[in-house]
């Protein structure tokens, strides 16, 4: 039901607010936390739900891809240093 669609998004919000925060990615830990705090009232709308999740995944998607080139600059740091 329902109530098992909050819990799953509770926890899923909760891993990501705690990873986003240990990696720095602070746009995304306080989004999984208002989204977390939003499932745990219970009272979000579809709409809100899907606008909340939307938000969440473009900044997502921002640290990520910030990851993934910081990543690519570092490997290529390391080459220059053989």
């Amino acid at each position: 039901g329902l109530g098992d669609v909050y819990k799953r998004q509770i926890e899923g919000c909760h891993q990501l607010k705690s990873i986003s925060k240990t990696i720095g990615a602070q746009t995304v830990a306080e989004l999984s936390s208002a989204f977390e705090d939003k499932c745990k009232e219970g009272e979000l709308t579809t709409d809100e739900l899907i606008e909340l999740r939307d938000k969440l995944e473009i900044e997502y998607s921002k640290a990520a891809q910030f990851l993934k080139e910081q990543i690519k600059i570092s490997e290529q740091e390391d080459e220059l240093n053989e």
